[in-house]
């Protein structure tokens, strides 16, 4: 393997099927149980969702676009979007 190549990590993704009136429960049952980890959610548009975590980050997926830099450990998809392409780059964000 050349020095050049990158290597990624396996990483394991999970669907929590939920109605919308308990998302923003299980949201904070998952924020809670990854305290120690650096938390991006990602809505389809910014949306009104706070949280007093410092690890965590709430963004839209046109913020999350707009700023490449941004990495984490723990990415959680509090909606899904439309088209699939802006699913995957979510996804390419919790690559740290």
């Amino acid at each position: 393997m050349s020095t050049t190549s990158s290597t990624l990590k396996r990483h394991n993704h999970r669907v929590h099927l939920c109605k919308n009136e308990k998302k923003e429960a299980l949201l904070a049952q998952l924020l809670t149980q990854n305290t120690g980890k650096k938390i991006i959610v990602v809505t389809a548009q910014k949306s009104e969702l706070t949280t007093s975590q410092e690890n965590v980050s709430i963004v839209s997926d046109k913020e999350l676009y707009q700023n490449p830099e941004l990495r984490c450990e723990l990415l959680i998809s509090y909606d899904l979007p439309e088209k699939a392409i802006v699913y995957m780059s979510r996804i390419t964000k919790s690559y740290t």
